[in-house]
């Protein structure tokens, strides 16, 4: 999910960051320290890492050492760690934009089908070409967009 809320932020220019540390940072076996308050579920964006993705989902909570979504080697790194408020809504959207991605590796998208002696398929295209989520979930993202970025990953 953090690869699809990556793009999605770009596209949108939104991050929805609410907090930022700047610093020294050492993750180790999926576990980071910070000084903020931060929750379960919480997603946070680390800029300034070279092995760890940028969008990581908090799993669980010990003191100030925060426990990380997915298996990333050891780092220590200079950097910010941004604090996110992602709407459920955009969550709710970052799931539909997954699995559509997921399929565009595949077969096309078929709008339609009739079977007619003869297998006729329509493919969801836009001038002629597969559709892009980008193109498939316009209007979806559309609330979320900003002018400006606020963050620059």
């Amino acid at each position: 999910m953090g690869e699809t809320l990556l793009m999605m932020f770009r596209e949108c220019r939104n991050f929805f960051n609410k907090t930022e540390e700047i610093g020294e940072f050492e993750l180790v076996g999926g576990k980071i320290e910070l000084s903020g308050a931060y929750l379960v579920g919480q997603y946070i964006l680390i800029a300034g890492s070279v092995l760890n993705g940028p969008v990581r989902k908090i799993t669980a909570v010990d003191g100030n050492i925060f426990t990380l979504d997915g298996i990333y080697p050891d780092e220590s790194f200079t950097g910010v760690v941004y604090g996110l408020r992602v709407p459920l809504a955009f969550l709710e959207l970052a799931a539909k934009v997954s699995e559509f991605v997921k399929g565009a590796g595949g077969p096309p998208k078929y709008v339609s089908e009739s079977v007619i002696g003869v297998h006729s398929y329509t493919v969801a295209t836009k001038d002629g070409v597969p559709l892009v989520w980008q193109d498939a979930f316009k209007n979806d993202i559309a609330p979320f967009r900003r002018m400006f970025t606020n963050i620059s990953v």
